[in-house]
């Protein structure tokens, strides 16, 4: 597997590199650069498997590579450092990432999800939500499918639900589709989309709320017509989340 590194910090690349071909011998190191220029020629002119890019570079950034290229057909791997905003960025865009300083067990999952991936490259439109993501304007999300990845709206989905280890998108004009997380990865990235857990097996936009219906723990129904038990424990984290809204309770009957 052919391999290039774009990183503008001497010593992080030449530790990125040894870590490489220790973990994984057979790897070969096409070319390093630490520039956005150095970085754009040398993706132009040199076919590659997997690139690892810093994001910050001297003379611009990492997606400044990206732009300048025709196409993106291989598979990409971010280094950036620790940043709680950028990492949830990364989340949103289903982007893989390693942060500095960076350590062997990161590089080695990283190597063995390359080489299991060999024919998959980067959606382009996985790059566009990470980019509007770190500029604070992200209204998107990529769901990683078993074999693919697809880009929705968050607007357009209405809920999810638990299956194990997995999770089921309930998407607006859309089949249910089977996602690659847990609900609870979910639960912590869209929480400030009005996204909220009302069952161990239930998260909903709150944006289709239709109306609640009273009980023990209660009944939420959404607007396209689905009843969902809403589980005693995070009945009042619902009714909390309802009022900020901005909405009155007692227009709602829960009063």
């Amino acid at each position: 597997m052919d391999v290039i590194i774009v990183e503008d910090e001497d010593l992080s690349r030449e530790a990125l590199r040894q870590m490489l071909l220790l973990l994984d011998p057979s790897l070969n190191i096409v070319g390093e650069a630490g520039t956005v220029e150095e970085g754009t020629q040398l993706l132009k002119n040199t076919q590659v498997d997997l690139v690892f890019l810093d994001i910050n570079l001297p003379d611009g950034n990492g997606f400044n590579i990206l732009q300048n290229l025709e196409s993106i057909d291989f598979q990409l791997v971010f280094v950036t450092a620790y940043d709680e905003y950028a990492l949830k960025a990364f989340q949103f865009a289903a982007l893989h990432y390693i942060l500095k300083p960076i350590s062997p067990e990161n590089i080695q999952e990283i190597i063995d999800r390359a080489k299991s991936n060999q024919k998959k490259s980067t959606s382009l439109e996985s790059l566009e939500i990470l980019e509007s993501s770190l500029s604070e304007n992200n209204q998107r999300l990529a769901l990683t499918l078993k074999e693919d990845t697809i880009c929705v709206a968050i607007s357009d989905l209405i809920r999810l639900e638990a299956d194990s280890n997995y999770t089921f998108a309930y998407i607006k004009g859309a089949n249910k589709t089977l996602v690659s997380k847990t609900l609870s990865f979910y639960e912590q990235l869209l929480a400030e989309h009005n996204f909220v857990r009302i069952h161990n097996k239930h998260l909903v936009n709150l944006n289709y709320f239709k109306r609640y219906v009273r009980g023990r723990g209660g009944v939420l129904e959404l607007g396209d017509g689905t009843k969902l038990a809403v589980s005693t424990r995070r009945k009042k984290d619902l009714l909390k989340s309802l009022k900020e809204l901005g909405n009155s309770l007692t227009s709602w009957g829960l009063l």
